[in-house]
């Protein structure tokens, strides 16, 4: 994919379920644990928890970047016990240029949004969009939303996302934008995976390498690694 004096870059996507774990207490420890496995340099998250009553009030997003030294910004969506279910973007470089972007729906949906950041990391700046999409025909209106917005912003750019629609849906989808989406299997239920929901994918000026798939300590999809080269810094919009 690249070579020696390619910089090369890991991003994850992992939708967390705020720690959840069957038969017993969510446990943000746990999500930490994953994510620091994950070894990733971006990391997007969904459905972490900011200040809820089920997760003892902590700061999920914090939680985890603190413990890996990381910067972070969080955008908070649905209103849970007390607090706000979230997205969350962690990275070991520069955050700025942070704007959350309230998705379609209807009213009584469960909120959702998009988070896009432009990160600075020491092989290069990227464009990211993080997101979590709603289910069946909300999630197809969604889609070309944040696609179009993260099309907004200066390339390179990356896509990190729960989309809850599977190939058939999103490949089609990202292509029309000029994306490459990371070759994973399937990614949830996280204990017996059969079905492909959770998304990287990078376009124009970042070459998509190896990605894999990881069994999560807590949550309930399994969270997805890839690395990826900044392979023409002078790519075009």
């Amino acid at each position: 994919m690249a070579g020696p004096e390619t910089p090369v870059v890991r991003v994850a996507t992992f939708n967390a379920k705020h720690g959840a774990r069957p038969g017993r207490l969510p446990s943000t420890r746990a999500l930490v644990d994953t994510c620091r496995g994950l070894d990733a340099d971006v990391l997007g998250l969904q459905e972490v928890d900011l200040r809820t009553l089920r997760t003892g009030f902590a700061d999920q997003p914090a939680a985890i970047a603190a413990a890996l030294g990381f910067r972070h910004h969080t955008a908070p969506a649905a209103r849970v016990s007390f607090g706000r279910q979230c997205n969350a973007l962690c990275a070991r470089g520069v955050i700025d240029d942070v704007e959350v972007v309230a998705l379609p729906g209807e009213p009584g949906d469960e909120r959702r949004v998009l988070l896009l950041a432009r990160v600075g990391l020491a092989a290069g700046a990227v464009s990211v969009a993080v997101t979590h999409l709603a289910t069946g025909t909300r999630a197809r209106t969604q889609l070309p939303v944040v696609l179009d917005r993260l099309a907004s912003r200066p390339p390179p750019r990356l896509l990190l996302a729960d989309l809850n629609l599977t190939a058939g849906d999103v490949e089609p989808a990202l292509a029309a934008h000029g994306l490459t989406p990371a070759p994973s299997g399937p990614t949830f239920p996280a204990r017996e995976p059969r079905r492909r929901i959770d998304w990287i994918a990078a376009g124009a000026g970042l070459a998509v390498g190896p990605a894999r798939v990881h069994r999560p300590l807590a949550g309930d999809h399994c969270p997805v690694v890839c690395d990826l080269a900044f392979a023409d810094r002078a790519s075009p919009a």
